[in-house]
């Protein structure tokens, strides 16, 4: 066929979400990954990297109320059927809520501590 026309390279079965995945992000999904896996893993990833850069602040990363947890149940997302949507959806919902809560604490936190800063200098 046409290469130029082929947006799945060739693999006529694949899974609607991968070709989705493919043209957001350049790169094909693995075709064995559930997409409730795909989602647990950018989650994960999320609260690693903020944790990660909390870290490197010593102090105020506790006082901004870091670490975070991850949530116990992510890595068994690809377990949940798509009669639990809801529940999947409400518990996406909720780690999301905790990064934006951690990330506006974060934010205060270090507001507070170039005021602080000025201060002294």
């Amino acid at each position: 066929g046409n290469f130029n026309n082929n947006n799945n390279n060739g693999l006529e079965n694949e899974p609607i979400y991968a070709k989705v995945n493919k043209k957001k992000t350049g790169q094909a999904a693995s075709l064995e990954e559930p997409i409730y896996t795909q989602v647990a893993k950018k989650v994960n990833a999320k609260i690693d990297r903020l944790n990660q850069i909390a870290s490197g602040l010593g102090g105020v990363g506790q006082a901004a109320g870091f670490p975070l947890k991850r949530h116990d149940k992510v890595d068994d997302l690809s377990k949940v059927g798509l009669s639990r949507n809801q529940e999947l959806a409400q518990k996406i919902d909720n780690l999301n809520q905790a990064v934006s809560e951690a990330k506006s604490r974060f934010f205060w936190q270090s507001r507070a501590n170039d005021r602080q800063a000025q201060k002294i200098l």
